[in-house]
């Protein structure tokens, strides 16, 4: 049985996945008529998820602190549609931060966003 190898030039330079984003041209965002284009490399993903992971954190303890300043009834008509809105929002955070790191194992994300609502799709 006869295997066949793959010649190159003398001068090739291996180019790693990270370097190949940066030649791609990383990330873009083109307006269009109808919206705008979008495209997010893997490791752009993976800053975005841990920026919605932060997210998430944060607004969970406002929530909790909001919880613990409805003890005060004087406080409670403040406090409990902030941590509600709080748990709403951390909810959401959570919820892009899962997307976004399920984004960057799988080659980014592309897709538009016509009329302010989101069309987006994970690259495989």
């Amino acid at each position: 049985m006869s295997t066949m190898t793959l010649q190159l030039p003398m001068n090739y330079v291996d180019v790693d996945r990270e370097e190949m984003e940066y030649v791609d041209g990383g990330s873009s965002i083109t307006q269009r008529w109808y919206g705008y284009d979008v495209y997010f490399t893997a490791s752009q993903c993976d800053d975005l998820a841990a920026a919605c992971a932060e997210g998430c954190v944060t607004e969970a303890t406002i929530a909790g602190i909001c919880g613990f300043a409805c003890a005060s009834v004087a406080a409670a008509p403040v406090a409990v549609p902030l941590g509600i809105a709080s748990l709403i929002d951390s909810w959401i955070m959570g919820t892009g931060s899962a997307y976004f790191w399920y984004a960057s194992n799988h080659g980014g994300v592309s897709g538009s966003i016509i009329n302010n609502v989101p069309d987006l799709y994970v690259n495989d």
